[in-house]
């Protein structure tokens, strides 16, 4: 009996312990994000809306309309200067099969629905800089972000921590934000 209760004790005190262990995926996601500040990068929790959810995504048990988000990952580079940066949009890569109405914004881009007031107030030289960012933009990235502090690029982290993917998304972030800088004047 005595050999029962050590056991349950021992199950007690280590089963707490193994719960908090992280796992596979958190330590993966915890190198890939230390290689992207490392790499001068800032990582945002983030959500985007859902272009393609299915019906039952889009109403709930009661009949509500629901607005689906996809959670992922902002990867920021910090505009580190003086200019002015007034520029505050946000653009989302077109899934192949989009299950809900999308207005083509350039070529497999949308305008996310939530900032179509900053997309307006763009200057035209700014959305051709835009569009040619958009088109250069890693295959991963499912959306590309600008505001008066940051470039974006949104993904679902789906790579190995020692991948390519993160020295490319900072090359693509510094000459996105060079090619925005230079179009602000």
């Amino acid at each position: 009996m005595g050999w029962l209760i050590a056991v349950f004790v021992v199950a007690m005190v280590v089963g707490p312990i193994m719960y908090l262990k992280p796992s596979e995926k958190d330590k993966r996601l915890s190198a890939l994000r230390l290689a992207a500040r490392n790499a001068g990068l800032t990582v945002k929790l983030a959500a985007i809306p859902r272009l393609d959810p299915e019906a039952s995504d889009r109403v709930s048990a009661g009949g509500e309309l629901k607005q689906p988000e996809l959670s992922c990952a902002a990867y920021q580079l910090n505009f580190d200067t003086e200019v002015d940066v007034s520029v505050d949009v946000r653009l989302l890569r077109i899934p192949k099969n989009p299950t809900i109405p999308v207005t083509e914004a350039f070529s497999g881009w949308m305008v996310d629905p939530g900032s179509t007031e900053g997309w307006q107030s763009i200057a035209p030289k700014v959305k051709t800089v835009l569009n040619q960012i958009s088109a250069g933009a890693p295959d991963f990235c499912i959306a590309l972000a600008v505001d008066a502090r940051f470039l974006s690029c949104y993904w679902l982290e789906r790579a190995p921590a020692d991948g390519p993917q993160i020295a490319e998304l900072r090359d693509f972030l510094r000459d996105a934000q060079r090619q925005v800088l230079m179009a602000i004047g």
